[in-house]
């Protein structure tokens, strides 16, 4: 590859990056308003869009912008399952949708799990026994587990793809890498 090629590369990399910075809003909006109100979202939205952090990570090509739009997406459809009267549809499109923020970014995706849950359960009231519904069990099996499984067997499906080549198999796997990322036990205590 030239250096053309690699700018060109490195340009349509941002490009994306800042198109999923721009698309994350619409999910953030909808979150805002439905749980604040329309000028609190708009202002989400400005912050969102125009603070100099987010600008600059969203025009790197880095992929943490993909990951927000997925996660804040993935965030909207299970707040919106939580308050439907049919919620299939939402259900199905969470666990898409959060199959593939796990498999683009795992970090990512499980601080966000925990506020997806939080969201359900504030929208559907679970803390009153008399609320609980056979979908809820669902909802918690297709937009938590289904995501959480595909997340597992790519990150499996990756570091077997590591061990089949030379750089790879030196021990660049997680569990080989465990040691020095977060040190041996006697470090750690």
């Amino acid at each position: 590859l030239g250096l053309q090629s690699v700018e060109a590369v490195t340009a349509g990399c941002r490009a994306v990056s800042f198109a999923f910075h721009l698309a994350a809003a619409w999910p953030l909006h909808r979150l805002a308003a439905r749980h604040f109100s329309p000028a609190a979202a708009d202002g989400a939205v400005l912050l969102w869009v125009a603070l100099p952090y987010s600008v600059f990570w969203s025009t790197s090509a880095m992929i943490e912008s993909t990951a927000a739009a997925l996660v804040l997406l993935h965030l909207d459809l299970v707040d919106r399952a939580a308050t439907a009267s049919r919620a299939g549809r939402l259900i199905a499109g969470a666990a898409v949708v959060g199959a593939l923020a796990a498999t683009v970014k795992i970090t990512t995706f499980v601080v966000y799990l925990p506020a997806a849950g939080l969201f359900y359960a504030l929208g559907r009231e679970l803390w009153r026994p008399s609320r609980w519904r056979l979908r809820d069990p669902a909802v918690l099996l297709f937009a938590a587990a289904l995501p959480m499984a595909a997340a597992f067997a790519w990150t499996g499906w990756a570091d077997f793809v590591k061990t089949q080549n030379f750089i790879g198999g030196v021990g660049l796997t997680p569990a080989e890498l465990s040691a020095w990322n977060f040190g041996t036990l006697e470090q750690r205590l």
